[in-house]
C-alpha cells in the first residue's frame, strides 16, 4: 500500500492486486484526511474489503483459455513425472502459442476445436497429444465450473485404417532367436560394449523395459526363492548420473519375475564387476543399482 498526498491536503491510499482470471495487475484506492498509522490501519482495512469484493464480482466466464491452460499446466504437473512433463513440454508450448488466442473459455466451442485440429500440420501423434492436453484442460474447466461440457471431447480425430503393411511392421518389431543371438554375441565380444551385451540378454530373457533393468537393486533380488522384484523405473531427465528411482505408472507394473538360471548368472556377474570397479576405478559413483556402466551410472 502507497499514498499520496491531494492538493486539498487529504491523502489518497492505493493498494494493488492481481486479476485471477486475466492475471493483469488493477489498483483500488480509498481517501482519507490523514495518514497517520492508524489512519494507514483503517485505509488498509478498506482497500482489503475493496479487493476482496472486486475479485467476488468476477465472473468465471471472462476467463481467458490461455489463463486457464496454464492455471491448468501448473495443478497437473504436480500429478505426473517429471519425465512426462518433459516430454509434454513442445505440446503445451504449440498449444499455448497457437489456441484460444484472447479468447474466453466459454465461447470455445467443439467447432472451434475440430478447426485447430484439422489444420494442425504435424505428426498423428502429435495431433493426439494435443487433444489430449486440451481435453484434460477443459475437463479441468468443468470442475471449476467454468463450463458445462468439454468442446474437446466431441472434437474427432479420423481413425487410422491398418493396412497389412502395418501389421506386418508390428509383427516385424522384435527380433527372433536368431536374430538376437549373433547381436548380443557382438556386442558381448567387445570389452567397450559388454555390460549393454549382458543386459540386452537379461532383458531378452526377463522381458523388462529398460527403465525397470537400469533401477533394479540388489534388495530387489532373491537368488534362493529366484524371485526378482520390479517396482519402479529411472527417472533420467536430469541426466542418468542425477536421476532417481521412481514408482511406474501404474499398479499393474509392480511385479515380480521368477529368475532363470542364466539371468542370476548375469546379475551375480554384474555384482562381481562392479565390486571390483569400486576396488579399482577411482570415477566410480556408487549409486545402489546393479546394472550400470564401469563407472557405476545407471
Amino acid at each position: 500500500m502507497w499514498d499520496e498526498q491531494l492538493k486539498d491536503g487529504r491523502y489518497k491510499f492505493f493498494e494493488r492486486y492481481k486479476d485471477p482470471y486475466t492475471g493483469k495487475w488493477k489498483r483500488v484506492a480509498t481517501i482519507l484526511t490523514s495518514n497517520s498509522s492508524r489512519a494507514q490501519k483503517q485505509a488498509q482495512k478498506i482497500l482489503d474489503q475493496k479487493i476482496t469484493e472486486k475479485i467476488a464480482k468476477l465472473k468465471s466466464s471472462e476467463m481467458l483459455f490461455t489463463d486457464l491452460f496454464d492455471q491448468w499446466w501448473t495443478f497437473y504437473q504436480q500429478e505426473i513425472k517429471r519425465t512426462s512433463i518433459a516430454s509434454l513440454r513442445g505440446n503445451i508450448r504449440d498449444i499455448r502459442e497457437s489456441f484460444g488466442i484472447d479468447i474466453k473459455v466459454v465461447n470455445i466451442d467443439p467447432k472451434y476445436v475440430q478447426n485447430y485440429l484439422d489444420n494442425l500440420d504435424c505428426s498423428r501423434n502429435k495431433k493426439e497429444r494435443n487433444k489430449s492436453m486440451l481435453n484434460l484442460a477443459f475437463d479441468y474447466a468443468i470442475d471449476l465450473d467454468i463450463i458445462k461440457e468439454n468442446p474437446s471431447r466431441r472434437a474427432k480425430l479420423p481413425r487410422i485404417k491398418k493396412t497389412l503393411e502395418d501389421w506386418k511392421k508390428i509383427e516385424e518389431k522384435y527380433l527372433e532367436e536368431d536374430e538376437i543371438k549373433p547381436l548380443l554375441e557382438e556386442l558381448c565380444r567387445r570389452p567397450s560394449t559388454y555390460r549393454i551385451g549382458l543386459a540386452g540378454e537379461f532383458m531378452s530373457l526377463n522381458g523388462c523395459r529398460i527403465g525397470e533393468l537400469i533401477c533394479i537393486e540388489p534388495e530387489d533380488r532373491d537368488f534362493e526363492t529366484r524371485q526378482l522384484e520390479l517396482h519402479g523405473t529411472y527417472d533420467h531427465t536430469e541426466g542418468y548420473r542425477n536421476g532417481e528411482k521412481t514408482t511406474p505408472k501404474t499398479v499393474a507394473s509392480y511385479r515380480e519375475t521368477f529368475m532363470t538360471k542364466r539371468e542370476m548368472e548375469i546379475i551375480q556377474e554384474f555384482e562381481f564387476l562392479n565390486e571390483l570397479e569400486k576396488n579399482t576405478n577411482p570415477r566410480y559413483k556408487d549409486m545402489g543399482y546393479i546394472f550400470t556402466t564401469k563407472n557405476g551410472v545407471p
